[in-house]
């Protein structure tokens, strides 16, 4: 066996503005996560190829395993109750062949391991960093190879391998285009990430988003306007002000009810925002208040992980 094995590495995500609107051409400000998702891959000799995969979650917790045969990537060894997993690292290896047809036939036995260093349930993109993985590794276009799997927009492939918050679009064409920026934040202490302890299903989120038809121009405009607004704030209240903008036309747009309305109405200190997929994962949370006050509010409500931006974002 390769003592040796080759190590690849993705940061996890968030996208501050422009969800789902992202998808219709507005330009949205994402940032990279400190943590992500590394994956090791070493070489064994076996009778017949095979690929043996294993999973691990931020505890060094195994919790997925699996035996496939090459070339044709069928599982030979898994837990049925885990069908769906299997059913999509298949998919994403037909993806993989898609770009690169003769891949899994000239590779040998393989041992893959993959570390996630944030759980879960948190929604920074366990799917994103794997397919930046996977593609790094097999050497095939990450856009492509998400597209091909998850339909998303790709920001979270971008920020994968970014050590820079991004402004990312998609144009006309559907090629994708995004550039580094900085985010020069004398207020960034004051920002908090705040998670609702449940996992919001992005797929779903965007066919409720699909179902509205495409939104006018001028609302894609005035989103792609407030991106970069919200990048170039200097001062807190500007920043809250354009939050609050961003967040009524998206409450408009999708008919739901902001997270400050429906969960934080009493929130003193100052605004809340929806990231990513409205009604799950993180909202951030500004605040005029001290480290102790803010969070002893969260706490109050039964919000338990509360981070400071700069702890977990690269801003």
């Amino acid at each position: 066996m390769d003592l040796q094995p080759t190590i690849f590495r993705a940061n996890g995500k968030l996208l501050l503005s422009a969800e789902y609107f992202i998808l219709s051409g507005a330009v949205g400000l994402a940032i990279p996560a400190r943590l992500g998702q590394s994956m090791s891959v070493h070489y064994a000799t076996t009778p017949a190829p095979q690929l043996t995969w294993q999973s691990y979650d931020d505890q060094q917790k195994m919790w997925f395993a699996a035996t496939f045969r090459l070339p044709d990537f069928v599982p030979m060894q898994y837990d049925t109750a885990q069908q769906n997993i299997v059913e999509t690292l298949q998919h994403l290896a037909q993806g993989i062949a898609k770009q690169r047809p003769d891949f899994w036939q000239k590779l040998p036995s393989t041992v893959i391991n993959t570390n996630t260093e944030f759980p879960q349930n948190w929604g920074l993109g366990s799917s994103s960093t794997l397919v930046a993985n996977l593609a790094a590794w097999a050497g095939v276009d990450p856009f492509w190879l998400n597209r091909w799997a998850f339909s998303g927009s790709g920001y979270d492939i971008a920020c994968a391998t970014s050590q820079h918050p991004i402004f990312y679009q998609i144009t006309a064409k559907q090629a994708v285009h995004y550039q580094p920026t900085n985010l020069h934040y004398p207020f960034v202490e004051q920002l908090y990430l705040v998670h609702l302890g449940k996992k919001q299903n992005s797929r779903e989120g965007i066919q409720r988003y699909r179902a509205q038809g495409e939104p006018p121009t001028i609302l894609l405009q005035q989103i792609s306007e407030l991106s970069r607004q919200i990048a170039q704030a200097d001062h807190l209240s500007s920043f809250e002000q354009y939050l609050l903008e961003h967040e009524k036309m998206v409450s408009r747009y999708l008919q739901m009810p902001r997270q400050q309305d429906q969960l934080f109405d009493d929130y003193p200190h100052g605004i809340i925002k929806s990231l990513g997929a409205w009604g799950g994962d993180f909202v951030l949370a500004t605040s005029s208040a001290d480290s102790f006050s803010t969070m002893h509010y969260f706490q109050q409500k039964g919000f338990t992980t509360i981070i400071p931006a700069s702890k977990l974002l690269l801003l």
